[in-house]
């Protein structure tokens, strides 16, 4: 099971098809009623990830919205299967019996996993967050875009000494200096404004990685000696294992892993996905502007299992009846 593309347009979609080129680990959240819903995902030929890094980037996550609960023992994850269901979820299948421990520094092979205590079915952590921010830095207020490239001149030019004129993602040269977390966004972040304007939040970033970065679809990890993690494949753009000019804070690169993990991490709103689901279902035809769209696609699939869903009912009916 995997999901469908592109996640970066969307968020994140069960599919019961896996393109090569999208995140093939999927943790996900099974509710009492055995719905699943993905949590986060992440392909593992871009950034490997083990147990330990998932439990710690939930504690993160969970910690960023003053609800922390650490993952300790005899917490597991556990391998599942899924099968169909409506947009944006799906239902269980079946849970494997294998369990891997929460702080496995073993890199977890591609598939389904959920979050368990040992030998129950069921694990208590919060999930997600109330009041997610926006999808992207970019989409959170147009009148922040000016702000990107609007680096004080002594900053920039500490940046170009610290780095060396070089990216600090890709190791190659670039003459431009961006923001880790930029000043608009230092409130929403629990970062004092005025100390924002540092030469630890910015960077030298190719300017083919600029929107990607302010898209979260790349981000650093400063728990872990700086590693960059990936949660898409970039075309044509080799990426470092780890940030190649680490600063002497590592504040506000924990406040941008933080703030992706919030924005990569528990999926869109169903609104959207169950009104255009719904509208299907009525008859109407998929918009125009929608019918190539990844929701668009997902929402008819869902409607086909639907309608394939109550075929099956009405032919074990008559059956029954007979």
């Amino acid at each position: 099971m995997a999901v469908s593309e592109p996640l970066d347009q969307l968020g994140l979609i069960l599919s019961p098809h896996t393109p090569p080129h999208v995140p093939d680990i999927l943790l996900c959240k099974i509710d009492c009623y055995k719905i699943v819903t993905v949590v986060a995902a992440v392909d593992s030929k871009v950034t490997p990830v083990s147990a330990r890094h998932l439990s710690r980037w939930l504690y993160l996550l969970a910690r960023y919205v003053n609800g922390a609960r650490p993952i300790r023992s005899p917490a597991v994850y556990r391998p599942i299967t899924v099968t169909g269901g409506s947009v944006l979820v799906r239902h269980l299948h079946e849970i494997d019996t294998e369990e891997i421990p929460y702080d496995s520094p073993d890199r977890l092979r591609p598939g389904c996993y959920a979050l368990f205590v040992s030998n129950d079915n069921q694990y208590p952590h919060l999930f997600g967050r109330i009041g997610r921010p926006a999808a992207a830095f970019a989409d959170t207020a147009k009148a922040w875009k000016a702000e990107m490239k609007c680096v004080p001149e002594d900053l920039v030019k500490q940046a170009r000494e610290r780095d060396k004129g070089l990216c600090c993602f890709t190791g190659r040269p670039s003459e431009l200096v961006a923001w880790v977390i930029y000043p608009a966004l230092a409130p929403v972040v629990s970062l004092p404004q005025c100390g924002v304007h540092h030469v630890d939040n910015v960077l030298t970033i190719s300017p083919l990685l600029l929107q990607a970065y302010y898209e979260n679809l790349i981000t650093v990890d400063p728990q872990d000696q700086y590693r960059i993690v990936a949660f898409k494949k970039l075309a044509d753009i080799s990426l470092l294992e780890r940030l190649s000019s680490p600063p002497s804070s590592g504040r506000f690169w924990h406040s941008s892993l933080c703030w992706t993990l919030a924005t990569r991490f528990d999926g869109p709103s169903k609104k959207k996905a169950e009104r255009l689901t719904d509208d299907l279902l009525e008859g109407d035809e998929c918009p125009p502007s929608e019918k190539d769209t990844v929701l668009g696609r997902e929402a008819l699939r869902a409607v086909h299992w639907r309608r394939w869903d109550d075929i099956q009912d009405r032919r074990e009916i008559r059956g029954t009846i007979k």
